[in-house]
């Protein structure tokens, strides 16, 4: 796998019809980071995410991968560096899990478009390591919820990017599945790739994100170690809730201590 180069937002905003989906944010995502994306609903997560992947253009600053503006690379050029799963996922299509799967290595294919044999086995490794290789031959609307996150998480992987950008990728899934996918994830990790993740767990967080930035109406209100920042003030401000801590920490309503 090549390094992954940096990818960075430098004052990013996203406005809509004058409200401000995301305002002013300034990130970096350096090689090999892990990095918890936190934030109550609303917070401007999935579009910070979007903006990264390149499928949401900034109103104002700039978004760079390594040393280019990210609005001069064409689609199949981020597709290379960046791969993106979104929070939701298509069910009617009759498409088979391989055949979905097969969708993450177009970034790749040559002139004619053909697949090669490297092409196959990259397939046939993603949907193996999401744990789906009894279910290549099935068709997407015939999976679970949480069945179908893993397709487009294979889908993902199958595309090669050194930088994953996840959007809430357990909200489907049971309680072994989701510790499943961490554990990949920190796989992942720990061969070099570049990981962001939407997380709604914060004991999950925790555990496997070393680094965590919190966002708050559109705003990144903090950014460092990840137990810093779940058991700092400004998590308390951005979810309206009181941290108690020892033994073990939990979460209490803001008037309540």
């Amino acid at each position: 796998m090549i390094t992954p180069p940096d990818l960075r937002t430098r004052h990013a905003t996203v406005r809509v019809e004058n409200q401000a989906l995301l305002d002013d944010v300034t990130l970096t995502l350096p090689p090999g980071s892990m990095t918890a994306l936190l934030g109550p609903n609303g917070a401007g997560k999935t579009t910070l995410i979007r903006v990264l992947a390149g499928l949401l253009p900034v109103s104002d600053g700039e978004v760079e991968l390594g040393d280019r503006l990210l609005g001069e690379l064409s689609r199949t050029a981020i597709a290379r560096q960046c791969a993106y799963l979104p929070q939701q996922t298509a069910t009617r299509f009759e498409m088979r899990v391989e055949d979905v799967v097969t969708l993450g290595r177009y970034p790749h294919l040559n002139t004619w478009g053909a697949l090669s044999r490297d092409d196959h086995a990259r397939v046939a490794w993603a949907i193996e390591r999401v744990g789906l290789t009894s279910f290549r031959h099935r068709t997407l609307p015939t999976l679970s919820g949480g069945e179908r996150q893993r397709v487009f998480l294979a889908r993902a992987l199958a595309q090669e990017a050194p930088i994953l950008l996840l959007d809430e990728p357990t909200s489907s899934l049971d309680i072994g599945r989701q510790l499943e996918l961490m554990t990949l994830l920190t796989e992942l990790h720990a061969e070099g790739q570049t990981i962001l993740a939407a997380v709604h767990d914060l004991q999950s967080a925790l555990e496997f994100f070393p680094r965590a930035v919190l966002l708050h109406e559109g705003r990144l209100i903090d950014d460092g170690p990840t137990e810093t920042v779940v058991l700092g003030p400004a998590l308390e401000t951005a979810f309206s809730v009181r941290v108690h801590t020892g033994p073990g920490f939990r979460f209490l309503p803001s008037d309540s201590l």
